[in-house]
């Protein structure tokens, strides 16, 4: 805990907090927006894709991988500042000068953003879909009405999501070290999140469940990357 406390005052995080708001406000528009884009494009959208959009289920897809799309870059950029700047650059002599393991320090590290990426995705799907559903229960723009059945879905959703892009944060952070390049980091989570969104989609009628497999493939993939780049920063010479 000390260790966490000390990254805290060493990381300036109003910017984190600033995108995480911005983004938290995008997305609160865009679950607004897709019951409403087959009304206001009726002459272009299918039929099916109208009922979709018309479920609650539906509406969940779509918002769930816009957040986690958006934090998982968030969370490629964090990574870059708190990993691969202070040991790819001129921190590194300094971070090593600690009286505690290199171990340690890039645990706290990576506890730092695990838990700041998992807490703000959680937070914006629990109260985007909480706005919108107490919105649509007092004017009636959605055909089903939000009860605790919906609610519970999007917090079971909020949890998976969250350790999703947590997990793609962590896999960036490694590529980025390995790279030594900040850009590496954001673009890794970019390219990540393309085929996770996309399976999303493709596995529209299984909804959670497919959510459940690739937060599966990813945890697992995001904590063999910490162990290869805690092995690889324990052996590191500056």
């Amino acid at each position: 805990m000390k260790l966490i406390k000390l990254e805290l005052k060493r990381t300036d995080f109003k910017g984190y907090l600033l995108a995480a708001a911005g983004i938290f406000v995008f997305c609160l528009i865009m679950t607004f927006a897709f019951p409403l884009l087959p009304k206001l494009e009726e002459g272009s959208v299918t039929r099916d894709d109208a009922l979709l959009f018309a479920t609650w289920k539906g509406v969940l897809l779509p918002v769930s991988g816009l957040i986690m799309s958006c934090f998982a870059v968030l969370g490629g950029a964090m990574s870059a500042r708190l990993v691969v700047t202070e040991y790819a650059g001129k921190n590194a002599l300094l971070l090593f000068s600690y009286p505690v393991k290199r171990k340690a320090v890039l645990k706290a590290k990576c506890t730092l953003l695990w838990g700041f990426i998992f807490t703000a995705v959680f937070l914006c799907e629990t109260f985007c879909f909480l706005v919108m559903g107490i919105s649509a229960n007092l004017f009636h723009f959605m055909p089903e009405a939000f009860g605790m059945t919906e609610f519970g879905r999007v917090l079971a959703a909020g949890a998976v999501l969250g350790v999703m892009a947590a997990s793609i944060g962590q896999i960036s952070m490694r590529i980025g070290f390995w790279k030594r390049s900040l850009v590496a980091s954001v673009v890794t989570s970019v390219i990540l999140i393309c085929p996770v969104t996309n399976l999303f989609m493709l596995g529209a009628e299984s909804g959670l469940w497919i959510m459940t497999g690739i937060m599966v493939v990813t945890l697992a993939a995001g904590l063999g990357c910490y162990v290869g780049l805690t092995n690889k920063i324990k052996n590191l010479e500056v």
